[in-house]
């Protein structure tokens, strides 16, 4: 089955035993998402929600490469974590890091650092924007595909190539061409704008399809239209270690191209 945004939900297959296919459900439903506040945030006095206007989320080494460039190297202050827990008690591992500008106390960027399971994602999206409830709030989702899942019938595509969906209450300038048909999304990308349409807020998603499996520069650089258009324009400032922070993300999953490691 499809949803709104195409992530594709899989029926459970009836040809294996039914107590199999009741122990691997709960084992897929074992994993746990909390929001954990920092302590100044968990003040009712400090409600991050009521004052943010835009909220950033990205998905992917390419898209955090692209948030640290320009935006997370600059002051800011952690407002709280999306953490994975195998169960409620578990030892917390950080899905995802929620950060505020102090020059803009507006915009929220939520990075997230670790891949969130289908199952867990409704939870992940459900306490994120449940801990805005700001109607007002707009949404900004950077993203990345293989090139491989891109379709087209043109022969001559180059990649990286961008492109955005956006939700039917979204009214600003995009900074991409509109996803052509077949081409579907899928995981917490499509989950969060899936979202965003369900509740009428404005939200667009941008997603870089690569043809690359290693971390390239050309995928991270292919984000830079967004700095034209806001929140970018308004937040983003180019780090002086611009290079430097490109090269360690490049450098950084050189181990694998060996079959052995």
């Amino acid at each position: 089955m499809a949803t709104f945004f195409g992530e594709v939900v899989f029926s459970a297959s009836r040809a294996i035993d039914d107590d199999d296919d009741e122990d691997s459900f709960a084992n897929e439903n074992s994993e746990v998402i909390t929001l954990d506040l920092s302590p100044a945030f968990s003040k009712p006095t400090n409600d991050v929600g009521k004052v943010t206007d835009q909220l950033v989320v990205t998905l992917g080494p390419a898209a955090n490469v692209f948030a640290d460039c320009y935006i997370l190297h600059q002051e800011k202050e952690t407002v709280g974590t999306m953490n994975k827990r195998l169960d409620r008690d578990g030892q917390p591992i950080e899905g995802a890091i929620l950060s505020r500008l102090r020059e803009h106390t507006d915009v929220l960027l939520c990075k997230c650092v670790k891949d969130i399971e289908q199952h867990p994602q409704f939870s992940f999206v459900e306490q994120l924007f449940s801990f805005l409830g700001n109607s007002n709030t707009s949404v900004t989702i950077l993203s990345s595909c293989s090139g491989s899942d891109y379709k087209t019938h043109r022969q001559d595509v180059s990649f990286p190539i961008l492109r955005c969906l956006k939700t039917s209450s979204f009214t600003g300038e995009v900074a991409a061409p509109h996803l052509e048909p077949p081409n579907t999304i899928s995981g917490l990308a499509s989950s969060a704008l899936s979202y965003c349409q369900i509740h009428g807020i404005p939200a667009v998603m941008y997603v870089i399809y690569t043809d690359s499996i290693f971390m390239d520069s050309g995928a991270i650089t292919a984000f830079n239209p967004l700095l034209k258009l806001q929140p970018f324009r308004k937040v983003a400032k180019k780090t002086n270690n611009f290079q430097g922070i490109i090269k360690a993300a490049v450098d950084r999953p050189s181990n694998l191209d060996s079959l052995y490691t």
